[in-house]
């Protein structure tokens, strides 16, 4: 579930806020006591490892609303290469992430 607010601030200051939030449920899964998160996730508790998902929000705004000093953070989620079956990626529906920049 997304909550997006139907309004956003603009400060005098040339600075946009906005809220945008995800609600729900950690996807854990119980690993080996020595297995840790495997690139696939987060550990959020012993032997609890929260793995990755992702999500999708997408926003068009005006990149220069407040000069040249602005800055992004991407993080991209893709599939494990590894095929169904592999000790890597026993079900087939290991993710990763990857922040390019």
């Amino acid at each position: 579930m997304i909550t997006v607010r139907l309004y956003y601030y603009f400060y005098q200051d040339g600075t946009f806020e906005y809220e945008v939030k995800a609600t729900g449920e950690l996807n854990t899964h119980v690993s080996a006591e020595d297995e840790g998160a495997n690139g696939m996730g987060t550990i959020v508790a012993p032997q609890i490892n929260a793995r990755y998902h992702q999500h999708f929000f997408t926003m068009r705004i005006d990149p220069m609303i407040d000069g040249q000093q602005n800055s992004v953070q991407q993080v991209d989620t893709y599939s494990l290469p590894y095929p169904t079956g592999h000790p890597k990626n026993p079900f087939g529906n290991g993710l990763t992430v990857f922040i390019p920049f």
